[in-house]
């Protein structure tokens, strides 16, 4: 019994001291670190002599790649679903997680990029005159079907293709 706890003892020293190492106190495990943590952020950073003669470097470079990665990847679905949900509420349904708005900036600034580039854009009223005007001088000249959501959806449109027919007849 007596040999079993000293053996639990020294064994839980060696752990203790290998793990010293292990967790980053050597130089070139630091650098291993940093530069797979580069790598997983997409840099080539790797020295390659010091991970073909180091294991320490090497240990950190594979931590640091594999760390960094998760982070990257946790940055990226926070970004994609705060642009989504910034996109939907652009269009009227109105989805925002206000936790994750105040407390991560990836989501915050996929929300207010996918609200800015989904907004609808309506077209000026000169606009879809002159494209009605256009479609309607078209139309009675050529046989050119009109374009049925602008002529449905917008008066200016509507107006510009009677016109356009009537003039062009």
């Amino acid at each position: 019994m007596k040999f079993s706890k000293l053996f639990l003892f020294i064994s839980i020293i060696v752990m203790m001291f290998s793990s010293v190492e292990a967790r980053g106190y050597n130089g070139d495990y630091n650098i291993g670190y940093d530069d797979g943590c580069k790598n997983a952020q997409g840099f080539r950073n790797k020295d390659r002599t010091l991970y073909s003669n180091s294991y320490r470097y090497r240990d950190g470079y594979q931590d640091g790649k594999r760390e960094c990665r998760v982070v990257r990847k946790h940055y990226l679905n926070s970004y994609k679903k705060g642009y989504s949900h910034g996109c939907k509420s652009s269009k009227g349904k109105w989805i925002k997680n206000k936790r994750a708005y105040r407390k991560y900036s990836a989501y915050r600034n996929g929300w207010k990029e996918g609200r800015r580039d989904c907004k609808r854009r309506r077209p000026s009223r000169t606009h879809n005159y002159d494209l009605g005007y256009d479609d309607g001088c078209k139309t009675s000249s050529y046989g050119y079907t009109k374009d049925e959501y602008r002529y449905d959806h917008y008066r200016s449109y509507r107006r510009g293709f009677r016109a356009g027919k009537r003039a062009c007849y």
